[in-house]
């Protein structure tokens, strides 16, 4: 508790002034940004310096000022002794006089906390992506081996028997065996076929669940003006004022296209920016969160991961319930939470599902490690 304020992750007086006033470079502006997305106290006392002009100058004054007059104060015992006796009585008072008042209140404020609680994920910012470290390349998951190790699926309301549901599982399997000669594994695709809620297609021979009526998603495009000003300044930082943000629609299934294309390339941190634009525009989207939860755990933000895939658990849509109960149990293992990924190993065996047997190896390993 002592050194609680003594880390060196804490950002200096110093360090916000030159934040505030644009005197640090691209560099170190990204490694106070990344120190402000992992410490939420600091990002709120950020905002405020940014929300008051002089804000840092007057905060120095308002200190002085404290502290000149905490040396001067004598507390006055007995009146503060008469006030807290005074409001003891008067909380007293209304207990007894009151008491169905005071107990709705108590379920009011527990309603709107609960309220309050169910909120969206909150995101990285883009620079605490930018300075994340990725997984070596042996570790990650590849878009290949989710193509390859994922259920086949059917909706519900579909006839496993007609020559249409044949035709287009055929097609499927043949896919996941194309992609299987790509990383030299072999997959025969004798498990049952998973049965989900939700209409799918196929992007990049990624599977994702087919939004039928989406909106376009529009996404911010920043262009700095030229200002025209003379060859003396030209070498002199632009103003904020010259910057100019254009919002370009694009239709969600080339936007996602585009997204899903750069997580085959292994470009995670592109792809999640692309994944928060459009949860930023819907926050319940199945296809952002499973595969931005997959970016996630592949630059090593694994609580991050695991939020996603839990939303993708409890979705509406049970299309990615399988995979995201696997990877969410991969993420606590990596995190090295072993008894919470016993349960979620636990939990996927006695599913039986797609994923029973690779539950059961890492289960193994798991009590090996114990026991060991």
């Amino acid at each position: 508790m002592n050194d609680i304020f003594n880390t060196n992750e804490s950002l200096s007086k110093e360090d916000i002034r030159n934040y505030l006033g644009g005197k640090l470079s691209e560099k170190e502006n990204r490694e106070i940004e990344g120190k402000l997305e992992s410490d939420p106290f600091q990002a709120e006392a950020m905002d405020g310096f940014k929300s008051v002009s002089r804000s840092v100058i007057e905060f120095e004054k308002i200190e002085n000022k404290i502290n000149t007059r905490i040396n001067k104060f004598k507390f006055n015992f007995n009146a503060i002794l008469l006030i807290l006796s005074s409001v003891l009585i008067i909380g007293i008072s209304v207990l007894i006089l009151f008491p169905e008042k005071v107990e709705n209140q108590k379920i009011n404020t527990a309603q709107n906390f609960t309220k309050e609680t169910k909120t969206a994920i909150v995101e990285l910012s883009d620079s605490a992506i930018d300075v994340a470290k990725t997984l070596p390349t042996n570790e990650i998951i590849t878009s290949s081996e989710i193509i390859v190790n994922s259920p086949i699926k059917s909706e519900q309301t579909e006839n496993l028997n007609t020559a249409k549901n044949k035709k287009r599982t055929l097609d499927v399997i043949k896919m996941k065996m194309k992609e299987a000669v790509k990383i030299e594994v072999e997959n025969n695709y004798k498990t049952p076929i998973s049965i989900i809620n939700s209409p799918h297609i196929y992007l990049h021979e990624l599977l994702v669940l087919n939004y039928k009526n989406r909106n376009n998603i529009k996404k911010e495009e920043v262009k700095a003006e030229l200002s025209g000003l003379p060859a003396a300044y030209e070498n002199t930082k632009n103003d904020p004022m010259d910057l100019q943000i254009n919002i370009k629609e694009i239709p969600y299934n080339d936007f996602l296209k585009a997204a899903l294309l750069d997580f085959r390339e292994n470009n995670f941190k592109t792809a999640l920016k692309n994944f928060k634009v459009i949860l930023n525009q819907y926050p319940n989207d199945i296809n952002a969160l499973f595969y931005g939860g997959l970016c996630y755990y592949n630059i090593k933000q694994k609580d991050k991961a695991i939020e996603h895939f839990e939303a993708c658990i409890t979705h509406s849509y049970s299309i990615f319930e399988e995979e995201a109960n696997w990877y969410k149990a991969k993420s606590l293992y990596i995190k090295g939470d072993y008894y919470a990924t016993k349960n979620a190993l636990n939990s996927i065996i006695e599913g039986n599902g797609f994923y029973s047997k690779s539950a059961i190896n890492l289960l193994s390993k798991i009590e090996t490690k114990i026991n060991n």
